[in-house]
Formats: structure tokens, sequence, C-alpha cells
């Protein structure tokens, strides 16, 4: 999921010249225990709360040129177009879509 962005991250840096990326990967957090059932009152303290968390440490294959560009790419070729594209077949949201902006346009 995250893999886009920091890849994006990671052309950016390189592009402004700050350096060379020799990795990417994410960490993040989930709150462990009882702590969304047990009373308000027990988790609070004088200067904030007490909710124990466990740290996950993740991965991200770092291919900056590969992912980036092609989109970049993508980006450029509806950047260039007059008006927006059609919807694909069959697409349930697309069709939604198209009825809003019958309601209002």
């Amino acid at each position: 999921m995250y893999r886009v962005q920091l890849n994006g991250y990671a052309y950016i840096f390189e592009k402004l010249g700050m350096g060379k990326i020799g990795g990417l990967g994410l960490c993040y957090y989930e709150p462990q225990g009882d702590a969304p059932t047990v009373a308000f009152e027990t988790v609070l303290m004088e200067d904030g709360f007490v909710m124990p968390f466990k740290a996950h440490l993740k991965e991200i294959g770092l291919d900056a040129e590969g992912v980036v560009r092609p989109l970049l790419k993508e980006v450029r070729r509806y950047a260039g177009m007059v008006g927006a594209p059609g919807g694909r077949d069959g697409c349930g949201d697309c069709g939604l879509l198209g009825k809003v902006v019958g309601m209002v346009g």
C-alpha cells in the first residue's frame, strides 16, 4: 500500500540531489491489550494516558524509477486531455458518477 508513496519520496529526494536512498521501510504501531474495553479512568495519568503499542517494521522494495516513471507518464497523459476520460464498461462507480454529473451539470 505504501510502495508508491515511499518510492515517490525516494524519487524526489534523489532528483533534488539530496543523496542516494539505500532502502525503504515502514514502521507502524498497533495498540495492545484491551484498552478499548477498559474504563476510561483506568488509563488516565496526570500527564496523559497509558496505552501499550507493538511496533511493526516492514521493508518496502526500493525501485523509485520503476515505480514512479510509469505513473508520471500516466499523469502526463491525463493532464493533456481536453476533458475527463470516459468510464470503463461495467464500472459501478463510473455509472454513479455519471448520474451525479447528469443531475448537477
